[in-house]
């Protein structure tokens, strides 16, 4: 999810057909919904607002693999991508019952919300065409453009303000670096180990957690890794 220091050059994500239909204000300004490392490592743009927002009928997940950013292709990372609720619920149900009636680990796997939140970026029409190849860039490992309508949060505890259409980049079920669920010992274990050129994987995770924390809000897909989180010998 995040722009490394050594990228090769290569096609980004598609989906520009869908920011046709995206509603731009007056001025020509476009919504960004981030809900990973744009939160806690934002846009290197000027960008008019930044607020929190919630998308519903999404849920975040780190189901997805990195070897761009926080793993290599020979040992990926994890990292977070959105998934609709049916999207979840399939890739859910099949490792589910892979489990042979392991209760404990199953109940982790529902989700306590059906709803996202991230931070939303409002970002002026003048640097419109540099921000999308900046994020088609930083997102190519697998991530899609979609238009998504998210709802702008303020106050407490969190009192809705307005929607606002928004763009919203994505890896779906079918992307290359698709990992999947697996149980969290197992997720936390393969996070702790993982490293690449954005840095360690862990460090994602924590910086994730840290930002929902401060904004007084949970999510206990990410908490649990974090608790389940092993310490790695460098040396080993």
């Amino acid at each position: 999810m995040e722009r490394s220091q050594k990228e090769e050059e290569t096609k980004g994500p598609t989906g520009d057909s869908e920011l046709e239909d995206l509603d731009e204000d007056e001025d020509g300004d476009v919504w960004i919904f981030g809900y990973g490392s744009l939160i806690f490592r934002p846009m290197p743009f000027p960008w008019l607002e930044r607020c929190w927002a919630r998308l519903p009928g999404y849920i975040r997940r780190f189901w997805q693999g990195s070897t761009d950013h926080r793993g290599t292709p020979e040992n990926p990372g994890r990292v977070v991508t959105l998934l609709t609720l049916e999207e979840y619920a399939a890739a859910r149900d099949r490792f589910v019952a892979t489990l042979c009636d392991d209760d404990d680990e199953a109940k982790h796997h529902i989700a306590d919300s059906t709803t996202t939140f991230g931070v939303a970026y409002r970002v002026g029409a003048a640097h419109r065409k540099e921000l999308f190849a900046y994020l088609d860039h930083r997102e190519k490992g697998g991530y899609v453009r979609e238009v998504a309508t998210a709802y702008v949060v303020d106050g407490a505890p969190l009192d809705e303000s307005r929607s606002i259409r928004c763009v919203v980049y994505r890896a779906t079920p079918i992307n290359a670096q698709w990992l999947g669920p697996s149980t969290y010992a197992d997720m936390a274990a393969q996070i702790a180990r993982s490293h690449g050129p954005s840095g360690p994987n862990p460090e994602y995770l924590f910086g994730l957690q840290r930002a929902l924390v401060e904004a007084q809000l949970d999510d206990p897909h990410v908490s649990r890794l974090v608790s389940l989180l092993p310490v790695v010998d460098d040396d080993e």
